[in-house]
């Protein structure tokens, strides 16, 4: 549930345009959820070809997105 709200409100914001980085936050949300589901399925399911790449590697790509999205509202002086 908290990882359902935290990628609602990134999805809001970029949805609000509230700032230049919102569409990356916003992304690297939906890429964080589809790590944790698959992390899920991989862990009560039974693994499948593939799950730590696709685990890992969207893990990754979000915690960049969140990083970037971050690095690119300090660009933008605050007002």
């Amino acid at each position: 549930a908290v990882i359902v709200a935290m990628a609602w409100q990134a999805l809001e914001r970029w949805r609000q345009r509230s700032h230049p980085g919102a569409h990356l936050a916003g992304i690297g949300a939906l890429l964080f959820m589809a790590s944790d589901a698959a992390l899920g399925v991989n862990r009560f399911r039974g693994t499948f070809p593939g799950s730590a790449v696709l685990v890992l590697g969207t893990y990754y790509a979000a915690q960049f997105l969140f990083a970037a999205s971050v690095r690119k509202r300090a660009a933008v002086p605050l007002g």
